[in-house]
């Protein structure tokens, strides 16, 4: 998994399925602060992200269902909005 990745929804899905060091886990089951359920987590972050993505997908596209990564079009936010479309469409790139 590469720290500088453009594609946040998959690196958080091989986050939440990897198998976490003898640290990670008592530091998370640690009674000296929060229980946490690790994977549990991850795999929340991953959901958040996907569902900024299909939110993203109506803005740009006007369909919960993508249909294009690199030019998006036919949603709330045209084109033609180029600050606010590009910062869109960069957003909905690195999250895919």
């Amino acid at each position: 998994m590469a720290s500088n990745s453009t594609q946040i929804i998959t690196d958080l899905n091989t986050a939440a399925t990897s198998t976490f060091t003898a640290g990670e886990t008592a530091a998370a089951i640690a009674a000296a602060g929060p229980i946490l359920d690790l994977a549990g987590c991850l795999k929340a972050c991953k959901l958040k992200a996907q569902e900024i993505a299909e939110i993203l997908a109506y803005v740009l596209e006007g369909s919960a269902v993508q249909t294009s990564l690199t030019a998006p079009s036919g949603g709330i936010v045209p084109s033609s909005d180029t600050t606010l479309y590009n910062t869109l469409v960069g957003v909905y790139q690195i999250l895919k």
